[in-house]
């Protein structure tokens, strides 16, 4: 499952995330071992949970939003692959240019 985490959540490396801030975000995209444990703190917050299958689902009639999906997940997995195994966290940001 896919996590999006509550605001001032900390994360197996101590990062604390920011509103709209995700986790996990490559076990959409590629076969993924977490990186961590992730802890909510004292002002709790919502978790949202995707699994890929239904994600896949859900776009699989819209082909626009498929292509794009698709186009997406091979942005990530080449950025994911030129970062060297020490550098790997289940809190990575993705700021791909999608034109």
């Amino acid at each position: 499952d896919n996590f999006g985490a509550p605001a001032g959540t900390l994360c197996g490396s101590g990062e604390r995330l920011a509103v709209g801030d995700w986790i996990c975000e490559p076990c959409l995209w590629t076969s993924w071992t977490y990186c961590g444990k992730a802890v909510a703190g004292s002002k709790g917050g919502t978790l949202l949970a995707l699994k890929p299958e239904r994600l896949l689902e859900t776009v699989a009639g819209h082909k626009e939003a498929a292509t794009e999906m698709a186009i997406y997940a091979h942005m990530v997995v080449k950025e994911l692959n030129t970062i060297v195994d020490e550098d790997l966290s289940d809190t990575l940001c993705f700021d791909l240019d999608l034109q």
